[in-house]
């Protein structure tokens, strides 16, 4: 059992039950406590070697693609050795797609236990939106819930700009307005523009509203 615990990713219960399952009554009669047998196990696993360095730190093949009969890829961001504090994001393309159509977010972390080089960022969340929309996802996040953590607060603040994305949510709203209150809509949403959208606002009337190009599709 020790051998296989050191050498494979079995679960210290998988390797117990095997380990008894072939054997007579007689045998299974002299095992010890399972709970003490797999606190030994759990024991005896090999950790890796903590890396001193970034650039010593190379993630395994096997990490980066799910496992079964349909391996997907797994990893989603890494952005190597030569960074200054490492990040490494796993996620599936289903994972992303959860949690992009979840409008409340419920986050948390043991981020003492993480190595020394590795460090929660900004750059995690960019990574997050950044993949979302580079997969043609639409994100619906309105609320984020964290414990007070004021670098990660901010971090988040600036990443998903909750009320920039509810803003540009309400443009696709229009759709769903009845064909003659789609105008009035839009002179509404021109009132409450923030400033930083204000070229998008005017690029949609223009193109999907009021404009010449609309009048041509027509």
């Amino acid at each position: 059992m020790r051998q296989q615990v050191a050498s494979s990713l079995d679960k210290p219960s998988q390797i117990f039950a095997q380990a008894v399952v072939n054997q007579d009554h007689a045998v299974q009669k002299r095992f010890p406590c399972e709970e003490n047998t797999k606190r030994s196990l759990r024991y005896h696993r090999r950790t890796p070697t903590m890396p001193e360095h970034l650039h010593d730190f190379t993630l395994p093949y096997e990490w980066k693609d799910t496992l079964g009969s349909n391996p997907q890829q797994f990893l989603l961001y890494d952005n190597r050795p030569e960074a200054v504090s490492r990040i490494i994001a796993f996620a599936t393309l289903e994972d992303l797609r959860r949690l992009a159509a979840a409008e409340a977010i419920y986050m948390d972390g043991n981020f003492k236990m993480a190595p020394a080089q590795f460090r929660i960022r900004q750059e995690l969340f960019d990574v997050v939106v950044d993949r979302i929309t580079r997969f043609g996802i639409n994100l619906h996040v309105q609320t984020v819930v964290t414990d007070f953590e004021d670098a990660v607060l901010r971090a988040i603040s600036t990443s998903f700009d909750l009320e920039f994305r509810r803003f540009c949510s309400m443009l696709d709203g229009l759709a769903f307005l009845p064909t003659e209150e789609v105008n009035e809509g839009m002179e509404h949403l021109k009132t409450v523009t923030p400033a930083e959208a204000a070229e998008l606002v005017d690029y949609f009337d223009t193109t999907y509203v009021s404009g010449s190009y609309r009048s041509q599709q027509l």
